[in-house]
């Protein structure tokens, strides 16, 4: 963006002595951050991402003065800062120097009355759309300036994106994003480096060194990069993925089924002896419960369900333990716990596999970030709290809480073919 700037500045006939990228102060990004629901990373690790990203940067360079404040400033007033600190510094004889504002244009057309002020009182802006961006127009104003529109790699990234790279552990994006060095130290760090962001890098989970740097200064990789987590389906219910075998194999589609399955992860509201029984209690247990052997339950798909058990980490969660009496729905795994120790169980064995945790907390259910209206399934967040806090395998509230904890989980109920 700031060589876009840069250009177009070029072009209006201005000398562009430098840029600089300004992370912003704690207070607005932490805030920010909890009221989005993500990591929100601390001024200081923040500026040292920043150094990294600019450090082959000829032009780029990183400003201190907004992240290191005692409070929050806003960006008018960042860019007078930054518009004085040059006229006092900068020593160039008959050469009047102009301070420039960069933004997008969501951003300017937000704050667009703010902008043409600070550009009125002689702060320029520059905007950088994106490809198929439109911003809204200035008439007289020379110190407003539009650059031409990002296009290719460079417009598809963004802020949001970087933090749903960080959420899927994505080296490859941070790096062609930011730099391949920034993505080191974000998801690939040193001891020294996790010593010295400790708090932060465990805001994303890492608790263990990634590289180390040898005697003569060459970094060695300790582990492989993290590689990105991929959209996957959880198939919840045992009992449709019996009948959508049988008619796969009707319909000669069972290869397709097949592979989907194989490829997903299996969340099934049973005991594992259900389907697995090892004694005569256990088979008059699972006789009890449903259909569980052939002709109903499929051998085939029953072979399939054991060798996504035998994988490390597992590919199947069942979600009631051995020792539960189970007496039907929708009694649960337990009474009613705020701790929801069952759904834990699942929490733990999701992230087992690069998910993110359940969302647990009934709070953000019934007062805080969910709206049933915007969600993936519609479920009231009272149901989701009622089903997750009894351990009970609900169907529809148990999709919520999948999709809504983490939109790379498809849950499907009925495999369509």
């Amino acid at each position: 963006m700031l060589h876009a700037a840069a250009e177009a500045l070029l072009t209006a006939g201005y000398a562009v002595l430098g840029a600089w990228i300004s992370p912003t102060h704690d207070d607005y990004v932490q805030d920010k951050a909890a009221r989005k629901g993500t990591v929100g990373f601390s001024s200081h690790f923040r500026l040292a991402m920043a150094e990294c990203s600019v450090q082959d940067d000829s032009l780029v360079s990183v400003a201190y003065w907004e992240a290191t404040r005692t409070e929050f400033f806003d960006f008018p007033e960042v860019a007078e800062a930054a518009s004085d600190y040059l006229r006092q510094h900068l020593q160039l004889q008959d050469m009047a120097v102009t301070t420039f504002y960069v933004c997008g244009s969501d951003h300017f057309n937000g704050c667009r009355y703010s902008m043409v002020a600070m550009a009125a009182a002689g702060i320029g802006v520059v905007v950088v759309p994106r490809e198929g961006e439109e911003v809204d127009s200035v008439e007289g104003e020379e110190l407003v300036i539009f650059a031409a529109p990002c296009a290719g790699d460079v417009a598809g990234y963004s802020s949001t994106k970087v933090r749903e790279a960080i959420e899927r552990n994505d080296h490859a994006f941070i790096a062609a994003a930011m730099s391949p060095r920034a993505a080191d130290l974000l998801l690939m760090p040193t001891s020294e480096e996790l010593q010295r962001f400790e708090s932060d890098y465990a805001k994303v989970g890492i608790t263990s060194a990634m590289r180390r740097i040898t005697s003569g200064g060459t970094e060695t990789a300790t582990g492989r990069p993290p590689q990105a987590i991929p959209d996957r389906e959880v198939f919840i219910s045992a009992s449709a993925l019996a009948k959508a075998w049988s008619s796969a194999v009707e319909q000669g589609k069972i290869d397709e089924l097949r592979a989907r399955l194989e490829a997903g992860l299996l969340f099934l509201g049973s005991k594992k002896m259900w389907l697995f029984p090892e004694n005569e209690e256990q088979e008059k247990e699972s006789c009890r419960q449903g259909s569980y052997f052939a002709p109903s339950f499929p051998e085939g798909l029953k072979a399939l369900i054991a060798q996504k058990l035998a994988t490390s980490p597992p590919e199947v969660h069942f979600l009631k333990p051995p020792e539960l009496n189970y007496t039907g729905f929708p009694d649960g795994c337990h009474p009613p716990d705020s701790s929801a120790p069952a759904f834990h169980r699942v929490s733990d064995w999701l992230t087992s596999h690069g998910y993110n945790k359940l969302i647990l907390d009934s709070s953000w259910w019934l007062d805080g970030g969910y709206n049933a209206r915007k969600s993936g399934y519609g479920v009231p967040g009272y149901r989701v709290v009622e089903n997750y806090e009894t351990g009970e395998h609900d169907y529809d509230p148990c999709m919520e809480l999948l999709w809504s904890s983490d939109q790379r989980l498809r849950p499907q109920l009925q495999p369509c073919l």
